[in-house]
């Protein structure tokens, strides 16, 4: 087979959202009023990172009828990294810092990671994006920075609740 296009990719600034749900009925089918204001919201300009992962092990298999070892498939292990962000400390329920007033310890989340459209559009039906549930486990301060335009800052960190799917569209 002969390489005849070569795929341009899209840029990744700017390209990128996360829109935060207490919860999702249905995982394979997300709505955009489950991810919609009041309860749902867009935490991407509040975000300083954000990244998940899937790992999956190998377990080796023996055979007896093998001179040698192979491999099976091992569980898959999800996880969620934590995530940094952007707050008020002389007051935390400033409505512009909507990651930082909402995502407590001890609350439950699902997560819609949208790539590929400018992260301050709104979710529209047949979007796709990956659905990741999680529970807040920790929020701690990061250390002060005193760089010229460094931002005061808090870590949040997560634990995946679930299966995280993968190229999910969103329904009206």
């Amino acid at each position: 087979m002969t390489l005849t296009t070569i795929p341009e990719g899209f840029s990744a600034a700017g390209n990128g959202s996360v829109f935060a749900a207490p919860a999702v009925a249905d995982h394979s089918k997300p709505s955009v009023a489950e991810f919609a204001p009041p309860t749902g919201f867009n935490l991407s300009c509040d975000l300083m990172n954000w990244s998940y992962s899937i790992e999956r092990s190998t377990v080796t298999q023996t055979r007896y009828c093998l001179a040698q070892t192979i491999q099976g498939a091992g569980r898959k292990e999800p996880s969620a990294n934590p995530i940094t962000v952007v707050y008020n400390p002389q007051d935390p329920d400033d409505e512009n810092y909507v990651a930082y007033r909402n995502l407590k310890e001890g609350t439950k989340w699902v997560l819609f990671d949208r790539r590929g459209l400018d992260s301050r559009k709104s979710l529209a039906a047949a979007e796709v994006g990956d659905l990741i549930p999680v529970e807040v486990i920790l929020v701690t301060r990061e250390e002060i920075d005193d760089t010229e335009g460094a931002l005061i800052r808090s870590t949040i960190s997560f634990r995946v609740t679930g299966e995280i799917k993968q190229d999910v569209a969103l329904v009206a």
